[in-house]
């Protein structure tokens, strides 16, 4: 049993989920995009049975008060009976409403030249201990790089780096035209103890008012007293919220994050993973949130000391491996797909600039051109497969809300019309009988 925002790790290891919301809890089958799936489908079908009801009642209230507008015994005995049986029917309930959700949108400022940042040999390192050696690598503008590696290899440290904190050993760190930085640290050091909510947002825009400073706290649910708590006493989240408001103000085309989904809850992660999806900049950053990395990045580069990694303008030697991603929102599962394959072989160096790293088939070993192949059609047939899935599954759920709809109409209008009935009970058969192929082939393919 365990308690985690690590949506990645949820995935592949839990096979159940214990949802905790408005102060219920329900328990779903499967891990944590399955569940959540689920529980969007629960909500709808709920709100759905909740406004037919709801306009059923209405009908039969309005038919009551007709009929004892009428006033003939007929009529009363009528109206007593319809009310009978609105009294006992079962009332179904409205589904709580669901937590404000965080709203974010970054706006780049004016258009950074294409070349955003360059490195060129850059090697850093603390009381001669070396980090990392020869970084050399060129940040195109509208890249999605994250940072990966293990935990002291110097993640945080390069990016102290690129915002001017730390000076390298050796090499050169250039930004490019009109490049202007928006940096979140992971550890908040940039927000004053001392301050409320409200000053620490207002006294880095003293111009705008406090409508609008108010506005903004909102959106990342500070509102009310909120807004007068010290920052000393706030939680990791509300920190983490906090300096993800100050950054969200500021005008900038390159979005520098360490660690920025630490210490957020999941409903946090997704809003700010929209939000970086939707900007309009350039977006370097480090993180360990796999889920986070597999969504976003269209280049990764992970630091690796003293292994000898291969540049992507063709040189070696360099602390590093970088990596442009092929498949939008696999980054993370292909990146380590081909790591796995160059481990055996099967890749050491690029063929060009912004391609997949790959040997020449003609100066690979055979066992490796037959491994890379195997490798590249096994991830085609998951992605098929993975297609097929989700097509079936929204397959399933037109069919359900298209029977669901029939037994409405069968219970409802159509209870007294035996030709209309008579025909919606053939539909229905029919939607049965293709909802029962779905199933059959949902299970084939081991769902």
């Amino acid at each position: 049993m365990v308690v985690s925002h690590d949506r990645y790790f949820l995935d592949r290891v839990t096979n159940k989920t214990l949802c905790i919301q408005n102060h219920r809890a329900k328990l779903y089958n499967g891990g944590y995009t399955k569940s959540m799936e689920q529980r969007r489908i629960d909500r709808e079908i709920q709100e759905k049975h909740y406004k037919d009801q709801q306009k059923e009642i209405a009908r039969q209230e309005a038919y009551i008060a007709q009929q004892r507008a009428w006033n003939r015994e007929r009529n009363i005995i009528a109206a007593e009976s319809r009310q009978k049986m609105l009294d006992k029917m079962v009332r179904v309930e409205r589904p709580d409403s669901a937590p404000k959700p965080i709203k974010l949108k970054f706006t780049a400022s004016r258009p950074s030249g294409n070349d955003v940042l360059d490195l060129r040999d850059v090697s850093m390192g603390f009381d001669g201990r070396m980090l990392f050696q020869h970084l050399n690598f060129l940040v195109k503008k509208d890249d999605r790089l994250l940072v990966l590696g293990q935990n002291g290899c110097g993640k945080s440290t390069l990016i102290k780096l690129i915002i001017g904190k730390l000076e390298p050993v050796s090499g050169i760190i250039e930004a490019g035209y009109n490049v202007e930085i928006g940096y979140y640290d992971q550890e908040n050091q940039n927000l004053d103890p001392a301050n409320t909510v409200l000053d620490e947002l207002w006294n880095a825009y003293p111009r705008k008012t406090e409508t609008e400073i108010r506005n903004t706290l909102g959106q990342f649910r500070f509102v009310g007293e909120d807004v007068y708590k010290e920052v000393s006493v706030l939680s990791g989240g509300e920190r983490a919220r906090l300096t993800l408001a100050k950054l969200i103000l500021s005008k900038m085309n390159l979005l520098v994050l360490d660690e920025p989904t630490n210490h957020l809850d999941i409903d946090s992660r997704e809003a700010l993973e929209a939000a970086l999806e939707g900007f309009d900049g350039t977006i370097f950053a480090v993180s360990h949130d796999r889920y986070f990395i597999e969504k976003l990045a269209t280049r990764i580069i992970e630091i690796t000391p003293g292994q000898g990694a291969t540049l992507v303008n063709g040189q070696t030697g360099g602390d590093f491996t970088d990596y442009r991603v092929e498949h939008k929102g696999e980054a993370y599962t292909e990146y380590r797909a081909f790591m796995e394959n160059r481990r055996i072989g099967g890749a050491s160096k690029p063929t060009s600039m912004g391609s997949m790293y790959e040997t020449p088939m003609s100066d690979a070993p055979t066992a490796s051109k037959e491994a890379y192949q195997q490798a590249k059609a096994t991830a085609a047939e998951a992605r098929k497969k993975k297609n097929r899935i989700e097509k079936l599954h929204k397959e399933a759920e037109r069919l359900e809300a298209e029977i669901e709809a029939i037994d409405t109409e069968l219970n409802g209008s159509a209870a007294s019309d035996y030709i209309r009935a008579a025909e919606l009970d053939t539909r229905k058969g029919e939607c049965e009988e293709e909802l029962m192929a779905v199933y059959e082939e949902l299970e084939e393919l081991g769902e």
